[in-house]
């Protein structure tokens, strides 16, 4: 009946090296994942056979101090920011919201137990990575904290819709391409997101405005006043750059490999989401000649996977769906043609 709960309890012998440990739902691993950091020793683990209760915590997350710490408060503090990190990185990797109930702090002669009320959850159907291959991913979600390769923002934002979980395509496609946009626009540069210089368009913004308002006072003189108004709201878009040019743009800054990424495709994909946001639908008027939703699901989604993998600094092998199920490699490894 409560959202969150905290537990104390004693300890029968103190804990000189203090420990934080998340108890992690759906997550599926072969083996203990291991590695050693600036905080301590770090561990993940889950099962790794199949289970109907995707729901139970039996997996986790811990991390313990090498040696005792001069400032507990502050080990406790960047350790939590650390398994938190480490959290939204495995959720993208299992493309599954890796929710954690419950989170142990032991120290000295207490066991500090958070409890939080949180929903049912299922696991991810496309996975990025297996689960008797976690290990690379693992290391590079540790290593990206400490030294991030690109300053991005909103990262766990754009990755918590990736990995939300989807029953069908037009969902799925909606979450990628959420993530995807949410990505580009929190860390486009203002001059790439717009054509012109806002003082510079605000100059053509007002010629327009004025060749507007002489041909509806010449065409349409009982709409001109309303007509106007509602036209000039709508030119400042005109200034805004397209999703698909601030793609570009954002991953020739970040050098986001595209390589074999269709350009057609990518607009397609961007349509179908359209479709799907604005009518609800994308087969009610599909042309034959169309791609499948899946096709576009497929796209996006590997787009954002390949930015996700460049602002984390991973490099390796992990699972590509576009074209069907298969093992990648990233960096895509380009065939010199001739």
């Amino acid at each position: 009946r409560c959202a969150k709960g905290i537990l104390r309890y004693p300890l029968r012998e103190p804990i000189p090296l203090p420990a934080l440990r998340m108890r992690l739902k759906v997550f599926r691993n072969f083996g203990s994942l291991h590695a050693e950091c600036a905080l301590g020793r770090m561990e993940m683990n889950g099962p790794h056979d199949t289970t109907d209760e995707d729901d139970a915590a039996d997996g986790w997350l811990t991390i313990q101090a090498a040696e005792p710490p001069s400032d507990a408060s502050q080990w406790r503090a960047e350790s939590e920011k650390l398994l938190e990190h480490v959290r939204r990185i495995m959720s993208f990797a299992t493309a599954s919201l890796l929710l954690a109930p419950v989170v142990e702090y032991i120290s000295g002669i207490e066991s500090e137990v958070t409890v939080w009320s949180q929903t049912r959850q299922r696991s991810g159907v496309m996975p990025v990575f297996h689960f008797l291959a976690h290990d690379a991913i693992f290391a590079a979600a540790i290593r990206s904290y400490f030294s991030p390769p690109i300053a991005v923002k909103h990262l766990f934002f754009a990755i918590e819709w990736f990995a939300m979980e989807g029953t069908y395509n037009e969902i799925r496609l909606v979450n990628a391409m959420t993530a995807l946009e949410n990505l580009i626009d929190s860390n486009i540069e203002p001059g790439e997101a717009l054509i012109l210089p806002r003082a510079q368009f605000e100059k053509v913004r007002k010629t327009l405005l004025s060749v507007i308002k002489t041909c509806l006072g010449k065409w349409s003189p009982e709409l001109a006043d309303d007509a106007s108004r509602e036209l000039n709201e709508k030119l400042a878009d005109l200034n805004r750059r397209s999703l698909l040019r601030k793609l570009e743009l954002l991953a020739a800054r970040w050098k986001v490999p595209l390589d074999g990424i269709d350009p057609a495709s990518l607009k397609g994909a961007k349509q179908a989401r359209d479709k799907v946001v604005h009518w609800g639908q994308y087969y009610e008027d599909a042309k034959e000649s169309d791609a499948d939703l899946w096709t576009h699901v497929t796209i996006i989604r590997e787009v954002a996977v390949r930015f996700l993998f460049t602002v984390i600094g991973y490099q390796g092998q992990y699972i590509s769906h576009v074209g069907g199920y298969h093992d990648a490699i990233f960096p895509p490894v380009v065939t010199p043609v001739g």
